[in-house]
């Protein structure tokens, strides 16, 4: 009967773009401080609006800008206690509050430790069980918590050497390198940190941009002394190895007679000092400030990952034949967050308080899906594989079981245990290149692991998990159904859902198993799975 009332109720719940407005209105939107990334973002955002007519979405409600800052900041839905504090605070300027204490919160460094990973390596298992968590690690501990300018994170990713085993930037050469892939490494980096498809111009100048296949030798010429050597070469137990630059290695054009030598050269022309380590310079070339294209690409990708698509759109496709929507905006976000010292906090925190990060996802009337590109409302997406499950352990109250598991588990930690099930996760929701996520592909596999999978089932009737707590803590039926929505939704029910949830409880005469089905039902929904 759960699964028949949970896919009915979906009707009822339905996308998040059918939901009643909610009861209370949003507060004003005042700030405590001057945010000149922020003011600078609305008014060249608004401009636009009225140059192009468009009539923008309401302010989001406290509750649905709740959710999306800590899904886009945290990656993980927000817990019950802090919906309760958010949505009972009544003072002014919150949400200024709320962004500075998710960038506080040891999730922030987690989270963008692991969005960085994934881009860097993808989800490449092989990589990840030879290296460990030395990348992620790395990532975590010396970048997102310790706020390194992401200038500097790329320089040391870049040029990077040592054993990946022990050292944590030495993943990235290393994966590419031990393939003998040196020319896949430049492209990865020139998709990843300039926003550039080169590979196109590998086999032939590329059909649709600049870039000749002399450019992409020049480029690949920078990596074509990384090489990969066993660390004990005598003893074939011992698997360390060690990534490192041999002191010859040329990049070549052409073939017979008229094969020749391409020294390096970077994409605008420049070249690397004499007798300057190869990769360093390219490090140094790419990111230093007078290259805008470098803070434009890591700002366009940043604004991707929390406003659902680029101001230039794909991120990696930043070509003459791609423009910017909002030229003017991209160059002005791109100085400033270079003159910041390229601070990641900065740029999140510029964005997060914008008027324009925080409209309603409700899309108005007027505007045309092709305007979606002027920002005038917050697009809906699909949550990652990685969100997805932490949202269900958040909303479960499931870390307390996983916690048991690694202390019950000999050598495992929590941080292991998560990475096995999020392998799983990850093959049924994701793929392996971690391609940005614009429509939801849902496939009855999805639906099946959702609907039937362990982490939502246990969840629900674990002692000491969410509807226990709930349980435990409140007797008055409406309560208990307004904990379970905060959970789930980080929202109380709107009149209707709360009289038609409360008939179905009724008519179970208050039993748990009614409200289980409640909170399957929420876990099920398309507003529990989309970012919106």
């Amino acid at each position: 009967m759960r699964v028949a009332f949970a896919l009915f109720a979906l009707l009822i719940v339905g996308p998040p773009s059918r939901l009643e407005p909610l009861r209370r209105a949003a507060d004003p939107q005042e700030r405590s401080a001057p945010t000149p990334g922020a003011d600078l973002i609305d008014a060249l955002i608004s401009g636009e609006w009225v140059r192009q007519g468009i009539r923008p979405a309401a302010p989001a409600e406290d509750p649905e800008f709740l959710r999306r800052v800590h899904l886009d900041i945290l990656g993980v839905i927000p817990p019950l206690d802090l919906a309760r504090r958010f949505l009972e605070d009544r003072r002014p300027g919150k949400r200024e509050w709320l962004v500075e204490e998710l960038l506080a919160d040891e999730r922030y460094a987690r989270n963008w430790a692991g969005i960085w990973e994934a881009l860097l390596i993808g989800y490449d298992y092989g990589v990840k069980n030879e290296s460990g968590d030395t990348l992620l690690e790395w990532l975590r501990a010396e970048v997102f918590a310790k706020n390194l300018p992401l200038d500097e994170m790329f320089r040391r990713l870049v040029s990077a050497s040592g054993i990946p085993q022990k050292e944590g930037p030495a993943v990235f050469p290393w994966k590419f390198a031990r393939q003998g892939g040196t020319a896949e490494y430049s492209v990865r980096i020139a998709r990843i940190f300039l926003g550039a498809q080169i590979q196109c111009a590998q086999c032939h100048d590329h059909p649709f941009d600049k870039w000749t296949q002399e450019d992409f030798q020049g480029v690949a010429a920078f990596f074509t002394r990384l090489r990969v050597r066993k660390v004990k070469p005598d003893d074939p137990k011992d698997r360390e190895v060690e990534v490192f630059d041999a002191p010859q290695g040329e990049a070549f054009l052409g073939e017979g007679k008229a094969r020749r030598k391409v020294a390096p050269r970077f994409l605008d022309g420049s070249e690397p000092a004499p007798d300057e380590p190869r990769r360093a310079a390219f490090a140094r070339l790419a990111s230093r400030p007078g290259n805008l294209a470098f803070s434009r690409a890591l700002v366009n990708r940043m604004w991707a990952h929390f406003f659902g698509r680029g101001l230039v759109h794909p991120v990696e496709e930043m070509n003459d034949r791609n423009r910017p929507s909002h030229p003017e905006l991209l160059d002005g976000l791109a100085r400033e967050f270079a003159s910041q010292g390229f601070d990641a906090k900065w740029l999140i925190r510029s964005i997060g308080r914008s008027r324009t990060y925080q409209l309603a996802s409700r899309r108005p009337r007027a505007v045309q899906p092709a305007e979606e590109k002027y920002f005038g409302h917050a697009l809906t997406r699909a949550m990652s594989p990685d969100e997805l499950f932490d949202s269900i352990v958040e909303a479960t109250g499931s870390e307390g079981r996983l916690r048991a598991q690694a202390k019950n588990a000999p050598g495992r930690t929590l941080e292991s245990i998560r990475r096995d099930i999020l392998r799983q996760f990850r093959f049924t929701f994701g793929d392996d290149e971690n391609t940005d996520v614009v429509d939801f592909q849902g496939t009855v596999p999805q639906a099946l692991m959702m609907l039937n999978g362990e982490m939502v089932q246990r969840g629900l009737v674990d002692r000491d998990h969410r509807l226990d707590l709930v349980f435990r803590t409140e007797s008055d039926p409406v309560r208990r159904l307004e904990l379970i929505f905060l959970s789930a939704l980080a929202r109380p029910p709107t009149g209707r859902e709360r009289q038609r949830f409360s008939a179905h409880i009724a008519t179970l005469h208050g039993d748990r198993a009614a409200y289980e089905d409640v909170f399957w039902t929420l876990l099920n929904s398309s507003e529990f799975l989309f970012s919106h």
